[in-house]
Parts: C-alpha cells; structure tokens; sequence
C-alpha cells in the first residue's frame, strides 16, 4: 500500500491526473488476512508504510511548498497519518486514570 502511495504522489506531482474506475463486475477482489497473526503483521505492514510515506522525499509535508500538488491532495495523501492516531487516543484514555491517581496521592484516600 505504501508503495502505491509513493507512485500516486509521483505522479501527481508531474502533473498528471487520475481517475476512480469501479468496474461491474469487480475486476479482481483484494484479501487481508481475518484474525491472528498474519492480520497483526499485514497492520504492521501499512503502518510502516504510512510511515515512510512521511520521511521519503515526496513526502506531502516536505514537498508543501515545492511540489505541484494541489492542497486537496496533500490533505487526502496526509490521512496515511491515521497510523500514528492511536499514539494520541492511547494518551487520551489514560489521562483520567493518571488524574485519580494524582488526586488520590493528594487527597488521601476518597
């Protein structure tokens, strides 16, 4: 996925433009893994993917100024982000256990 993803950016970037095509029927049917580790390590797969999209030299954000890509695209190109989202999330859900935690050290037992 990441490697379509560089090509598309590529591409983009010369100025080219690109279509939706949705055959019917289906011309081919992609699969993922259902459950265990292979489902875990294809995860992993599009996470690192995402990730180099950030540090490769096409980069949408190191590119912003210096590539023709419109700013729609930079923001649809920018979602590979959604990889990195569960950092965050996960800070956010321990926060009001930190905070009890805190309040109980402070205040004694409530």
């Amino acid at each position: 996925m990441g490697e379509d993803i560089n090509t598309s950016i590529g591409v983009h970037s010369r100025g080219w433009t690109s279509s939706f095509i949705s055959p019917d029927p289906p011309a081919f049917f992609g699969t993922i893994p259902p459950v265990g580790l292979e489902a875990i390590l294809q995860q992993r797969g599009w996470g690192t993917g995402g990730i180099e999209i950030i540090f490769n030299k096409q980069s949408p954000l190191i590119g912003m100024f210096s590539r023709k890509l419109r700013f729609r695209q930079r923001i649809a190109y920018l979602c590979v982000l959604l990889c990195l989202r569960s950092i965050p999330e996960l800070v956010y859900c321990l926060l009001p256990t930190q905070q009890l935690c805190l309040i109980s050290q402070v205040y004694g037992n409530l």
